[in-house]
């Protein structure tokens, strides 16, 4: 069950997208909570993974602020993408992954990827084994 923070970041992330006049004022907001979170409150972990992990959530943010602001993403996209990749993936349970990553290796005999790749093209000329553009 997602905590009241996570509920929040999903809450003001729908709020970015349903309203254009707050936009801007709510991605700073959160940006800055998502700085704080990870790279200012977090002294478990190594401050320049935490440091990189912000850049790329706050990177993906801007990138999608710039596009909704120039038409490019429609607010049903966006809605899904916090479904998608908020709610679902970022606020599960640890308990929900460990039987995620259980069902994987049972399914695969092998370990799930640690990380999310998103392809436009799903080209690689890498071919790397168990990928799935190979």
């Amino acid at each position: 069950m997602p905590t009241r923070q996570e509920k929040l970041v999903s809450l003001t992330l729908t709020k970015i997208a349903n309203q254009k006049q707050l936009r801007k004022v709510l991605t700073k907001k959160l940006d800055n909570y998502i700085h704080k979170s990870l790279v200012e409150n977090d002294s478990e972990n190594l401050e320049s993974v935490q440091r990189k992990k912000y850049e790329f959530l706050s990177a993906m943010l801007h990138s999608a602020v710039r596009n909704m602001d120039k038409g490019y993403i429609s607010k049903n996209v966006i809605k899904k993408l916090i479904e998608v990749l908020v709610e679902n993936s970022f606020m599960d349970s640890a308990e929900g992954y460990d039987i995620a990553v259980k069902n994987f290796k049972e399914k695969y005999n092998a370990a799930p990827s640690s990380f999310i790749v998103l392809s436009p093209t799903q080209n690689c000329n890498i071919h790397c084994k168990g990928y799935y553009a190979t």
